[in-house]
Protein backbone atom coordinates (compact mmCIF):
# COMPACT_ATOMS: atom_id res chain seq x y z
CA UNK A 1 0.00 0.00 0.00
CA UNK A 2 1.37 3.39 -0.99
CA UNK A 3 0.42 6.59 0.84
CA UNK A 4 -0.18 9.70 -1.29
CA UNK A 5 -0.11 13.22 0.14
CA UNK A 6 0.57 16.47 -1.69
CA UNK A 7 3.19 15.75 -4.38
CA UNK A 8 4.59 12.88 -2.29
CA UNK A 9 4.30 9.11 -2.25
CA UNK A 10 5.45 7.02 0.70
CA UNK A 11 5.97 3.43 -0.43
CA UNK A 12 6.58 1.08 2.53
CA UNK A 13 7.13 -1.95 0.28
CA UNK A 14 10.07 -0.26 -1.42
CA UNK A 15 11.03 1.88 1.58
CA UNK A 16 10.93 4.98 -0.62
CA UNK A 17 9.72 8.53 -0.36
CA UNK A 18 9.06 10.04 -3.78
CA UNK A 19 8.17 13.55 -4.85
CA UNK A 20 6.48 13.74 -8.25
CA UNK A 21 7.76 10.23 -8.96
CA UNK A 22 11.40 10.99 -8.08
CA UNK A 23 12.89 9.17 -5.09
CA UNK A 24 14.14 11.32 -2.22
CA UNK A 25 17.05 9.97 -0.18
CA UNK A 26 16.17 9.80 3.51
CA UNK A 27 17.56 7.88 6.44
CA UNK A 28 15.76 4.67 7.47
CA UNK A 29 14.75 6.14 10.84
CA UNK A 30 13.31 9.21 9.13
CA UNK A 31 11.33 6.92 6.81
CA UNK A 32 10.11 4.87 9.78
CA UNK A 33 9.15 8.08 11.61
CA UNK A 34 7.16 9.36 8.62
CA UNK A 35 5.36 6.03 8.21
CA UNK A 36 4.56 5.93 11.91
CA UNK A 37 3.17 9.48 11.86
CA UNK A 38 1.08 8.70 8.77
CA UNK A 39 -0.20 5.43 10.23
CA UNK A 40 -1.35 7.29 13.38
CA UNK A 41 -2.39 10.56 11.72
CA UNK A 42 -5.76 10.51 13.45
CA UNK A 43 -4.15 11.61 16.72
CA UNK A 44 -1.12 13.26 18.31
CA UNK A 45 1.73 10.83 18.99
CA UNK A 46 3.61 11.52 22.19
CA UNK A 47 7.41 11.36 22.15
CA UNK A 48 7.42 8.20 24.25
CA UNK A 49 5.06 6.53 21.74
CA UNK A 50 7.33 7.54 18.87
CA UNK A 51 10.33 6.15 20.70
CA UNK A 52 8.48 2.90 21.31
CA UNK A 53 7.28 2.55 17.71
CA UNK A 54 10.29 3.87 15.78
CA UNK A 55 13.22 3.17 18.07
CA UNK A 56 11.89 -0.01 19.73
CA UNK A 57 12.05 1.50 23.23
CA UNK A 58 15.78 2.23 23.03
CA UNK A 59 16.96 5.05 25.22
CA UNK A 60 17.42 8.11 23.04
CA UNK A 61 17.55 11.81 23.72
CA UNK A 62 14.89 14.37 22.93
CA UNK A 63 17.45 15.91 20.59
CA UNK A 64 17.53 12.69 18.52
CA UNK A 65 13.74 12.78 18.12
CA UNK A 66 13.86 16.49 17.25
CA UNK A 67 16.62 15.84 14.71
CA UNK A 68 14.61 13.13 12.93
CA UNK A 69 11.48 15.31 12.92
CA UNK A 70 13.54 18.13 11.40
CA UNK A 71 14.96 15.75 8.76
CA UNK A 72 11.46 14.50 7.91
CA UNK A 73 10.22 18.07 7.54
CA UNK A 74 13.19 18.98 5.34
CA UNK A 75 12.54 15.96 3.09
CA UNK A 76 8.94 17.13 2.69
CA UNK A 77 9.91 20.77 2.13
CA UNK A 78 8.18 21.66 5.38
CA UNK A 79 9.49 23.59 8.35
CA UNK A 80 8.62 24.28 11.96
CA UNK A 81 6.71 27.44 11.07
CA UNK A 82 4.36 26.34 8.29
CA UNK A 83 3.90 22.75 9.54
CA UNK A 84 1.98 21.69 6.40
CA UNK A 85 2.71 17.99 7.00
CA UNK A 86 4.02 17.47 10.54
CA UNK A 87 2.45 19.59 13.25
CA UNK A 88 4.00 19.97 16.69
CA UNK A 89 1.61 19.89 19.62
CA UNK A 90 3.84 21.67 22.15
CA UNK A 91 4.22 19.66 25.31
CA UNK A 92 2.32 16.73 23.77
CA UNK A 93 3.96 15.35 20.63
CA UNK A 94 3.55 15.34 16.86
CA UNK A 95 0.81 14.71 14.32
CA UNK A 96 0.77 14.21 10.55
CA UNK A 97 -1.84 16.68 9.30
CA UNK A 98 -1.81 16.47 5.49
CA UNK A 99 -4.62 14.69 3.65
CA UNK A 100 -3.50 11.12 2.86
CA UNK A 101 -4.94 8.68 0.34
CA UNK A 102 -4.04 4.99 0.01
CA UNK A 103 -3.16 3.25 -3.24
CA UNK A 104 -2.82 -0.51 -3.37
CA UNK A 105 0.28 -1.19 -5.41
CA UNK A 106 0.02 -4.02 -7.94
CA UNK A 107 3.77 -4.14 -8.46
CA UNK A 108 5.51 -6.41 -6.05
CA UNK A 109 9.01 -5.99 -4.76
CA UNK A 110 11.21 -9.04 -5.42
CA UNK A 111 12.21 -10.91 -2.31
CA UNK A 112 15.82 -11.39 -1.26
CA UNK A 113 15.59 -15.03 -2.34
CA UNK A 114 14.55 -13.97 -5.85
CA UNK A 115 17.33 -11.43 -6.19
CA UNK A 116 20.11 -13.72 -5.03
CA UNK A 117 19.98 -15.86 -8.21
CA UNK A 118 18.64 -18.79 -6.26
CA UNK A 119 21.82 -19.18 -4.21
CA UNK A 120 21.12 -18.65 -0.52
CA UNK A 121 24.80 -18.45 0.36
CA UNK A 122 25.77 -15.94 -2.31
CA UNK A 123 27.62 -12.95 -0.99
CA UNK A 124 26.86 -9.40 -1.99
CA UNK A 125 29.19 -8.04 -4.62
CA UNK A 126 29.93 -4.50 -5.63
CA UNK A 127 27.14 -3.18 -7.81
CA UNK A 128 24.72 -5.96 -6.86
CA UNK A 129 22.45 -3.53 -5.01
CA UNK A 130 22.53 -5.69 -1.87
CA UNK A 131 24.11 -4.24 1.26
CA UNK A 132 26.93 -6.04 3.01
CA UNK A 133 28.31 -5.85 6.51
CA UNK A 134 31.27 -7.39 8.29
CA UNK A 135 31.46 -8.18 11.99
CA UNK A 136 35.00 -8.69 13.21
CA UNK A 137 36.06 -10.33 16.47
CA UNK A 138 36.93 -8.10 19.39
CA UNK A 139 40.56 -7.61 20.27
CA UNK A 140 41.03 -7.87 23.99
CA UNK A 141 43.29 -5.42 25.75
CA UNK A 142 44.82 -6.66 28.95
CA UNK A 143 43.64 -9.66 30.93
CA UNK A 144 40.05 -10.50 29.94
CA UNK A 145 39.54 -13.09 32.64
CA UNK A 146 35.95 -14.30 32.70
CA UNK A 147 34.99 -11.97 29.84
CA UNK A 148 37.10 -13.85 27.28
CA UNK A 149 34.19 -16.13 26.39
CA UNK A 150 31.86 -13.16 25.87
CA UNK A 151 34.35 -11.45 23.55
CA UNK A 152 34.62 -14.63 21.50
CA UNK A 153 30.86 -15.31 21.31
CA UNK A 154 29.49 -11.79 20.78
CA UNK A 155 30.62 -11.34 17.15
CA UNK A 156 29.01 -14.65 16.19
CA UNK A 157 25.77 -13.61 17.90
CA UNK A 158 25.84 -10.30 16.01
CA UNK A 159 26.35 -12.09 12.69
CA UNK A 160 23.45 -14.42 13.47
CA UNK A 161 21.12 -11.56 14.42
CA UNK A 162 22.07 -9.43 11.39
CA UNK A 163 21.55 -12.28 8.96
Amino acid sequence: MTYLFGDFELDPARVELRKSGVAIAIEPQVFALLKCLIDHRDRVLRKDELIELVWNRRVISDAAVASRIKSARQALGDDGRTQRYIRTAHGCGFRFVAEVTHVHSSASVPSAAQTSSGNENSTPTEGSGRPGIAVLPFRLLGDAGAYYVVAQALPQDLITELS
